[in-house]
């Protein structure tokens, strides 16, 4: 295994922006890692029903529940798991989503993100 990286890892993406989605797993995947698409924090709240997961990556502002709602609900659900979370966002400098990350202390990856950026976030994050 190459110093800092991940053996292979089971990874949740949450992003309804369907390309987005399927661009952040195509880069895990080349990686080995096991990866799950989610359009939404309810859909990604049905998915843990059946497995669980070494890193959720996930869209701040999406419809239905949105990526700070399914922070919160990791944390009452699956508390492990909320410490394994990164949040994704092309609008980093939004108050909301500021004051969310300052709250939590939950890594955030500005989009567009490179994939030396990913796997640094995944790898932090799934070694924490």
């Amino acid at each position: 295994m190459e110093k800092g990286r991940l053996k292979a890892a089971q990874i949740l993406v949450v992003d309804d922006d369907a390309r987005v989605a399927a661009a952040l797993a195509e880069m895990l995947r080349l990686d080995g890692n096991q990866v799950d698409i989610a359009v939404n924090g309810n859909a990604a709240l049905e998915k843990l029903r059946e497995r669980t997961y070494d890193v959720i990556l996930s869209d701040m502002r999406m419809p239905g529940l949105d990526g700070p709602g399914l922070y919160r609900e990791l944390e009452l659900r699956h508390p492990a798991l909320a410490r394994r979370f990164i949040a994704c966002s092309a609008d980093v400098l939004q108050p909301s989503v500021q004051t969310f990350l300052e709250q939590t202390g939950v890594p955030c990856m500005g989009k567009p993100f490179t994939m030396n950026q990913v796997r640094w976030a995944v790898t932090s994050v799934a070694q924490a």
